[in-house]
Parts: C-alpha cells; sequence; structure tokens
C-alpha cells in the first residue's frame, strides 16, 4: 500500500466526528484493487501537535473501506518525496519525488 499513488491526510486536525479513531495521519490507497486506510498515531507523547517532525509512527488502524468514506473533511497533504528503505541492503529507493522539492 505504501508503495502504490495515495493521498495522505492531515487527520490530527479534521479527524472524522463520526469515528473514534484517534490518530494524527490518514494514508489512503489500493491493495490489489481495494481501496485501504491506513491511520497512523505518533508515538513520542512529549511532543505536541504543534512539533510533528522527527517523530515515530506506529499504525493504530488498518482496514478495507466499507461505506464510511475517510478523509472527508481532513486536510489533503502534497507528498514531496517517497523513499523506500530496503533493510538487507541497508540502499534507499526514491519512490517519488516531486518536481517542486527542494531536500528541505
Amino acid at each position: 500500500m505504501l508503495i502504490s499513488e495515495n493521498l495522505v491526510f492531515d487527520y490530527l486536525e479534521r479527524g472524522d466526528p463520526s469515528s473514534n479513531i484517534k490518530a494524527d495521519w490518514l494514508i489512503k490507497g489500493m491493495i490489489k484493487e481495494t481501496q485501504c486506510y491506513l491511520f497512523l498515531r505518533n508515538t513520542d507523547k512529549t511532543k505536541g501537535k504543534e512539533d510533528r517532525s522527527n517523530l515515530t509512527y506506529c499504525c493504530c488502524s488498518f482496514f478495507p473501506y466499507s461505506k464510511i468514506k475517510y478523509g472527508l473533511n481532513a486536510r489533503k497533504m502534497t507528498i514531496m518525496k517517497k523513499n523506500k528503505l530496503i533493510l538487507s541492503s541497508h540502499t534507499n529507493e526514491i519512490l517519488y519525488e516531486n518536481s517542486k522539492y527542494t531536500g528541505y
């Protein structure tokens, strides 16, 4: 799912009011032609929502689409760069890089 094209939403600010999922990020993507939702939550409770850089996130929920369309009220983010870390060879593969990415 993370390798395929997907949409990333800032779920912390405008999560779905009808949902009990507490998450920072929502990633919506496809797995074998099935739309799925992946919710990520910050595991470092010492930092607030103001500083979300260099944090560790964990999956707090993952499931296929079924009637509820998550992300409708959430702010859509622009993916600037997507890397795949290959642990066996300790190499990094660039999967996507936005033309406006400046390397900040």
